[in-house]
């Protein structure tokens, strides 16, 4: 079992053939940053992965269809996560002969990996940390905080997954795989607080509503339900279970709205977070999370093609970014400065 004691976990900065490979990851981040700032929601980047013949790469393009990139040529690369500032991108990356592992770049031109084994990296809202699974020799994961500017890392949580920070920084839902436990750990280290519902251990993660007071789960039946997060009350939004069931929760940013994908064809759908007004966008891949534009107007999806769509939260306007053979998944949009 690994110590919970702070220690050092980064390698050293990428370089030589690794690091030729990011030069034109590097150049995206660095026009990025100021155009994601500047740029209207329907302009803005959205960075993703696209697999073709098993080997995963990160893409960015405009929401309005224009500007495809690849970023850089390495390749094993998956789940793209803007950090607040849109200087910053952290992915799984397992390309160029190395373990799996997280990356993080950025527009100083360093690229660095936290440990090896490392998966599924979320950014604080501050950018000050980065929380990730690891998994331990026995197979069994644990979630790590690390310093985004060190990459010094410590346990946070063991036999936990799926972390998500609460909008405050100050809380980190994880979900406890041996029971299914939604637990809400202090960031800073300490007891963990279970409201005393139980949630999907993978692949939907919880999502918390911006005020912080909310998480929307997915039960292991497949429920989708709205959880207060200080009393642990509980409001069912769907009742389908099995392959009826929903996936994938996403708030939208001005609380207003809960998407999901429901049902056998995995619709993405939006409801008011009574589970009122509910409206279906359209059939979605069922493997991958939708992600709200910054100004809640708009959603990124991978559609059921495995291409890459925006859509209106009304369900127009609609364009696909994306076509061809390759699978695209995991859209992930250059967050508002």
């Amino acid at each position: 079992m690994m110590s919970g004691m702070a220690r050092q976990v980064a390698s050293p900065v990428l370089v030589g053939r690794v690091a030729r490979r990011h030069a034109a990851f590097l150049t995206v981040l660095a026009l990025a940053a100021p155009a994601a700032a500047s740029a209207p929601g329907p302009t803005r980047l959205i960075a993703f992965d696209r697999s073709l013949d098993g080997s995963g790469s990160i893409f960015v393009v405009r929401a309005d269809g224009t500007g495809l990139r690849r970023l850089g040529r390495e390749t094993g690369s998956a789940h793209p996560a803007w950090a607040p500032d849109g200087r910053r991108i952290a992915y799984d990356s397992g390309g160029d002969g190395l373990e799996t592992s997280v990356h993080v770049a950025g527009v100083d031109g360093r690229l660095r990996r936290i440990r090896p084994g490392a998966s599924g990296a979320q950014w604080s809202p501050d950018g000050r940390r980065l929380a990730f699974v690891a998994t331990t020799p026995s197979g069994l994961p644990e979630v790590w905080v690390a310093d985004a500017r060190t990459l010094r890392a410590r346990r946070l949580a063991a036999a936990a997954t799926l972390p998500r920070w609460s909008p405050d920084g100050r809380l980190v839902a994880v979900v406890e795989p041996a029971s299914g436990s939604l637990a809400l750990v202090p960031a800073g280290g300490g007891p963990a607080r279970r409201p005393g519902v139980t949630a999907s251990q993978g692949p939907s993660a919880p999502a918390w509503s911006p005020d912080g007071r909310r998480l929307a789960v997915v039960s292991p039946t497949g429920r989708l339900e709205v959880v207060d997060a200080g009393s642990g009350g509980v409001r069912v939004l769907t009742r389908g279970t099995g392959a009826s069931g929903a996936s994938f929760p996403a708030w939208s940013p001005d609380g207003r709205l809960v998407a999901a994908l429901l049902g056998p064809h995995a619709t993405l759908t939006v409801m008011r977070a009574d589970g009122s007004a509910r409206r279906g966008l359209g059939p979605a891949d069922g493997q991958s999370a939708p992600a709200w534009s910054p100004d809640a107007r708009f959603l990124a999806f991978a559609d059921a093609a495995h291409h890459i769509e925006v859509v209106g939260r009304t369900g127009s306007p609609r364009r696909r970014l994306t076509s061809g053979p390759a699978t695209d998944a995991d859209p992930a949009w250059a967050p508002a400065r």
